[in-house]
């Protein structure tokens, strides 16, 4: 007993230690040259919990009856692989390392998506609240860098707009929406620490994180609530409260209206041409740097989670792609998770339209991307 004991702990720091290297891979001044080496480390991670963890029996059927039920992952699995190969041979722009890459991003599946939120069970309350503390903390210094201009040697990397220790603001700022949700969602002293989040936010100048966070507070304010005068009341007060808040931030160019897209409607016209040229099985995966630059555009990404997937492995696996999002999706309505996990779910698919955060992913917003999905798919079993 004692022994499955410490080896359930071990997971437990194994997983903590895993968010924490997701943490650190943000830091600006790293993020070119150690990202890749800290990913690769985080898999590493969560690998060895799947080995420690998958030797209790318990665990193991949990396990097993999860695969069995998740028929959709394992065809999502076979589609991104078939389209890799068939793209290669196709096009001749995949590489082995691209094949190696698509092979762990399909492991990262089993492992982080079906396997670990089985080993988080019903204390998951305790770890999103150190999760809650460690995006305060960087929220915290966002803050001062906003004030004081400075922290330690860390200042905007993208003037006037607040990126913490982060190598950019959107994917802070989309931290700090998600800290919100979090800590909202707790009582006492993680009020303040919402308070401190959406100051922050505010900081990074994330567009994207700021009405993806608003668009969630709207479509969960009637979840699971009955309809009564009060609550129709307090909703429309929410409505005031937030068009107030919104025209606020108009006001103070906080929309940049001036920046139109950032460019990202020029990307996405490019990324829809490409799509209609291999609608069926993309280009590949490592592909869309190459692609898109050869079109005329500056960078490597379309600056959309969704469009990416879709040059990469075509539409039909896409569409697989989506149905495993929906499935787990529902799951986790049905069973009634923990509000905030699918509010957290939600934002992060919202604002995946301007960032990249994937399913399966091992940067950090992907990763708790993955896991929260996965907690949402997993419950039925806690």
């Amino acid at each position: 007993m004692d022994l499955l004991i410490d080896r359930k702990q071990i997971c437990n720091i194994l997983l903590y230690l895993a968010v924490l290297l997701g943490f650190l891979s943000y830091e600006y001044t790293i993020y070119r040259s150690a990202y890749q080496a800290i990913l690769i480390a985080v898999f590493s991670l969560g690998g060895l919990i799947l080995f420690l963890g998958i030797t209790e029996n318990k665990t193991a059927l949990y396990f097993y009856e999860t695969v069995k039920k998740n028929m959709l992952v394992y065809l999502l699995s076979i589609s991104m692989l078939l389209s890799t190969l068939v793209s290669s041979l196709k096009l001749g722009l995949v590489t082995y390392n691209s094949i190696l890459s698509v092979t762990l991003t399909i492991m990262t599946f089993y492992i982080f998506f079906l396997f670990i939120p089985i080993l988080l069970g019903k204390d998951i309350d305790k770890k999103i609240k150190r999760l809650c503390f460690i995006i305060t903390i960087f929220s915290v210094i966002g803050i001062i860098i906003g004030v004081n201009g400075s922290f330690l040697g860390y200042t905007p990397t993208h003037f006037p707009r607040v990126s913490s220790v982060f190598f950019d603001p959107n994917y802070f700022g989309t931290l700090c929406a998600l800290g919100f949700i979090l800590n909202i969602n707790m009582k006492g002293k993680y009020k303040v620490f919402a308070l401190l989040n959406i100051i922050s936010l505010y900081f990074s100048g994330s567009r994207a994180a700021m009405i993806s966070l608003f668009i969630v507070i709207l479509i969960f304010f009637f979840y699971k609530k009955k309809l009564k005068i009060k609550t129709i009341v307090s909703f429309v007060s929410l409505c005031l409260v937030g068009y107030v808040s919104l025209y606020m931030l108009f006001e103070a160019g906080y929309f940049r209206l001036y920046n139109g897209l950032s460019s990202r409607d020029y990307l996405w016209e490019l990324s829809f041409k490409l799509i209609k040229d291999q609608p069926i099985w993309g280009y590949g995966h490592g592909a869309v740097d190459e692609v898109l630059q050869n079109l005329g555009a500056s960078i490597g990404s379309s600056h959309n989670a969704y469009l990416d997937f879709i040059i990469v492995y075509g539409l039909p696996t896409f569409l697989l792609y989506c149905m495993v999002i929906m499935k787990a999706l529902y799951l986790g309505a049905k069973n009634n998770i923990p509000q905030y996990v699918l509010q957290s779910t939600l934002l992060l698919l919202i604002t995946a339209n301007s960032i990249s955060i994937n399913l399966g992913g091992l940067g950090l917003t992907s990763l708790l991307f993955t896991l929260f999905l996965g907690i949402c798919n997993a419950i039925e079993h806690n």
